[in-house]
């Protein structure tokens, strides 16, 4: 719209009812001399080069003409820019990139993800379930943290009364029930 080259790496090509070659947006392909313009043919065909090359209507098979070739370029990355468009736009100040022979067209493809979704999703799962992992064995070592607190607390006061034989017992019975998991809680939580 901007009247400024824009660039695609991807794009369904169509003809317009007037013979301009357009993307799948509608906005023209350049081409040699600008936009090309592809005159009545009964087959069109666009090489890996870029060449477009048509055989008229009511022509022989073997009667072909190449009318223009897409400009393909191979610009710099760092010097574009992705636009609110969707195209790729060079930067402010850089200038277009020339023709690259190199840069080859392929016809009836559709470019692929880079990634690969059921590896992906495998990936988060396994993540996931450490994450869950992690968090039972913080709160495993809060809990075992809470009952020796707990345990260290009875003891201090089993130990501050006077009478010891008789706190001897209750020593060996503390013991005894602050060693278990499932008793240590009964033990009252405080700090010294």
């Amino acid at each position: 719209p901007s009247g400024k080259e824009a660039y695609v790496r991807t794009s369904s090509l169509q003809i317009d009812p007037l013979g301009m070659l357009r993307t799948g947006s509608g906005m023209p392909v350049l081409g040699n001399g600008g936009p090309i313009a592809v005159p009545p043919a009964s087959k069109v065909e666009i090489g890996q080069d870029g060449s477009i090359t048509i055989r008229g209507s009511g022509q022989a098979a073997n009667a072909l003409a190449q009318v223009d070739r897409i400009k393909l370029v191979n610009p710099d990355t760092k010097q574009m820019e992705k636009g609110l468009d969707g195209l790729l736009h060079m930067k402010q100040g850089q200038a277009a990139p020339p023709m690259d022979a190199n840069v080859s067209l392929v016809s009836g493809f559709v470019e692929s993800s880079n990634v690969n979704a059921a590896e992906e999703m495998t990936s988060i799962l396994s993540l996931s379930r450490q994450f869950e992992l992690q968090v039972k064995m913080m709160r495993s070592a809060e809990d075992n943290d809470a009952a020796v607190d707990a345990c260290l607390v009875e003891l201090r006061d089993i130990l501050r009364r006077d009478d010891s034989d008789a706190d001897l017992a209750k020593l060996i019975a503390w013991g005894a029930l602050c060693s278990t998991p499932s008793s240590a809680g009964n033990c009252v939580r405080a700090r010294w």
